[in-house]
């Protein structure tokens, strides 16, 4: 009886599983002088409600292109992105009064992307 060979085959590594996360988030105030405010989303692990650290969130206009910008989460999963009077034109504080903004989590190594999340933008008028 021959001896048997087998060919050594490559299997593939196992896909760690990522972690569902959710994204919200929060109603904000604009100045309509200087059209300054700050966006603000809190992620989270789905499941254990627990707050994601160090994680990129970013903030869009609605209604728009507008990318406002990115910030990383805090301690408490907190990304408050301050605009800085990033919306400079009477039109675009309209549109983000009328549609919101979005904040958008893409996922990473260890977590999944989380579903977009909108605020409500209310307009102050400053006399």
């Amino acid at each position: 009886m021959s001896p048997v060979i087998r060919q050594h085959q490559d299997i593939p590594p196992q896909q760690a599983v990522k972690v569902k996360t959710v994204l919200e988030a929060e109603n904000i105030t604009v100045h309509v002088v200087g059209f300054r405010g700050r966006a603000k989303a809190t992620l989270r692990e789905a499941t254990t409600g627990k707050p994601i650290v160090g994680e990129n969130v970013e903030f869009y206009l609605n209604g728009t292109d507008a990318h406002l910008g990115d910030k990383l989460t805090d301690g408490q999963g907190v990304a408050a992105y301050e605009s800085g009077g990033h919306i400079l034109k009477l039109q675009e504080a309209v549109q983000a009064w009328q549609e919101g903004y979005t904040a958008r989590y893409r996922g990473s190594d260890k977590y999944e992307p989380a579903p977009d999340s909108t605020g409500n933008v209310n307009l102050i008028p400053t006399v």
